[in-house]
């Protein structure tokens, strides 16, 4: 990880939240399920104040499959391909991906936010950021509509 590189035009930005990215650690989402999903290239952008929280649970988590699986999720983010941490407004983590999201929408990037939390979805809904989300009674991802 590093610097983002410029989005090309083609290639989407999938911006991840928390849960998501624990997800991916279980094996529950792969990289190339992400790919399937959304038939086209994309980079996988993570936003520094997730990065703190993920920190914060793998050492404060109630649970211990918790920690265990953010401290995974620390550690992978250095090996999926295409991803980079971009610095986001500071603030609660839901907050500042959504924020994140339509900063990138606004500049011209073809953004979805990545989350299975039914509040976040709702709120990325109402301010037109299309969604990413794994559907458990299937075991498979869903785009919540069309992105552009």
């Amino acid at each position: 990880m590093g610097a983002c590189p410029p989005l090309a035009k083609r290639r989407l930005a999938v911006l991840a939240d928390t849960n998501f990215l624990i997800m991916i650690v279980k094996g529950e989402i792969t990289p190339t399920l992400i790919l399937d999903t959304l038939e086209r290239s994309y980079a996988l952008l993570v936003c520094d104040t997730i990065v703190s929280e993920l920190k914060q649970l793998s050492t404060s988590a109630p649970h211990l499959s918790t920690r265990r699986a953010a401290k995974r999720a620390l550690e992978i983010l250095n090996n999926i391909p295409n991803t980079c941490i971009i610095e986001c407004p500071e603030g609660k983590a839901d907050d500042s991906i959504l924020l994140a999201a339509l900063y990138l929408k606004d500049g011209g990037t073809s953004v979805v936010l990545a989350t299975s939390d039914r509040e976040l979805r709702r709120r990325a809904r109402q301010v037109g950021i299309p969604t990413l989300y794994y559907r458990e009674s299937e075991r498979r991802l869903e785009v919540d509509w069309e992105i552009l």
